[in-house]
């Protein structure tokens, strides 16, 4: 006989424009069976949350520098009922202001169970952080089923980052994003069997399914040794060539057996999860490595930029993008590049505030801006000459001038004095 089960740990697929995006903090939550499994509770949601200190606003309180943030976990049924709500108030503090930055890549973590009965819920996820008064959310959709009505079912998947065995016990640890693209050596999934022992060997598939619903990688089968509850690890190692985008990661159990091809109908049991390879530097989420690497213009050669695009697949170009922000990077000692980071966080001022006939960062301003960043002094003044013509002048230390005309009326400003510039952006801070 053949025992369906689907559990479904899913978020809304997101597109990504091409910018560097940065999480404010992570978070999972994984169903699982309730371990006071009855009539009234079905399922057990396992919330992990983890909160970057670079992320928060820290104050100066006497000789250390404090950040305090209340975290409220809400989870309110499919129809707006709110069924459970814990709230977390907590506070980091250092005594060193670089460490409030990210500099040893500090952070805090949590993890909050809750029993419910099966159905679909959302889960909400806010940060509150007292210092800057701004709030940040986040929300899953999960749902749990009636295990009691089947005799196989698979729980959600945890992903972890690492699998350590100490003392005959395993040492886990979980990687609280969806975001696996900095794990090199891929990842493991961590999930429960329910079994009523009518199988003793299952066989495990795992797929990436893309945003158009095909299958862009399939493994082979991996047998497992199934009694009763079960608690299992998988390693999956990431596919070839995996576009930069987001995935469904799929589990499917099927029966043991060598043959293949399976179909559909073979299935004892499916989880799903949302997983993205997006890679990053610096905690930057990098949606397009392309366009990034066409805006190093003002800080890499000629020959660097084609030495990183020649570059046989998207992972040794993504490898070779990190290297060469490597060798800029003023501590690399610690996970954060102060380089990359204000480099990057021109560009983004620049499409902000530049943008006329090209974008931003492809404009004179931008390119002034993007190399030498802000100016202590800018000045607008109409034509001399009685024209629509408008100037702008720039000023930097010691003197240094840059002089923009806008011939249009149209804010193209094109830089006039110097003509051209020859210099690079180089990191001073």
């Amino acid at each position: 006989m053949i025992y369906l089960i689907i559990i479904l740990f899913l978020l809304p697929l997101k597109s990504f424009s091409q910018r560097e995006i940065k999480d404010i903090f992570y978070s999972d939550a994984i169903v699982f069976r309730s371990e006071n499994f009855n009539d009234s509770i079905a399922g057990r949601v396992d919330t992990y949350i983890m909160i970057p200190a670079e992320s928060l606003e820290f104050t100066k309180s006497g000789s250390f520098f404090k950040a305090e943030y209340n975290i409220n976990i809400t989870i309110n049924d499919s129809s707006g009922n709110q069924v459970a709500n814990e709230l977390i108030k907590d506070a980091m503090s250092f005594d060193d202001y670089k460490l409030t930055q990210g500099s040893t890549g500090a952070f805090r973590a949590y993890k909050r169970s809750f029993h419910l009965p099966y159905g679909d819920f959302i889960v909400k996820l806010k940060l509150i952080d007292k210092n800057s008064n701004k709030e940040y959310t986040q929300s899953r959709n999960i749902s749990i089923i009636n295990f009691s009505k089947f005799k196989f079912a698979i729980s959600g998947m945890l992903l972890l980052s690492s699998i350590e065995e100490k003392n005959g016990k395993y040492i886990i640890t979980p990687h609280i994003s969806d975001n696996v693209a900095r794990l090199k050596d891929g990842f493991f999934i961590f999930f429960e069997i329910y079994s009523d022992n009518t199988v003793d060997t299952i066989d495990f598939v795992y797929e990436f399914i893309n945003t158009n619903n095909k299958i862009v990688f399939q493994s082979s089968r991996i047998p497992k040794i199934i009694k009763g509850q079960t608690q299992q690890y998988i390693k999956v190692s990431k596919p070839p060539d995996l576009a930069v985008g987001s995935y469904i990661f799929q589990l499917l159990a099927l029966p043991h057996s060598p043959n293949l091809p399976f179909t559909s109908r073979d299935y004892l049991g499916i989880a799903q999860r949302n997983i993205k390879f997006m890679p990053s530097l610096s905690g930057k989420l990098m949606a397009d490595i392309n366009l990034a690497i066409r805006q190093l213009r003002y800080v890499a050669d000629q020959r660097d930029m084609d030495y990183i695009n020649s570059a046989p697949t998207l992972e040794a170009k993504l490898e070779r993008f990190e290297q060469f922000w490597a060798r800029l990077d003023p501590t690399p000692n610690t996970e954060r590049n102060e380089a990359f980071e204000e480099y990057y966080g021109r560009i983004n001022y620049a499409n902000n505030n530049f943008r006329s006939y090209n974008e931003g960062w492809l404009t004179d301003k931008g390119m002034v801006y993007i190399i030498f960043g802000q100016p202590l002094n800018i000045e607008r003044y109409p034509s001399l000459y009685g024209d629509n013509r408008v100037f702008e002048k720039w000023t930097y230390p010691n003197n240094r001038e840059f002089i923009f005309v806008d011939n249009t009326g149209f804010g193209d400003f094109r830089l006039i004095r110097p003509i051209t510039v020859t210099e690079k952006y180089v990191y001073s801070k």
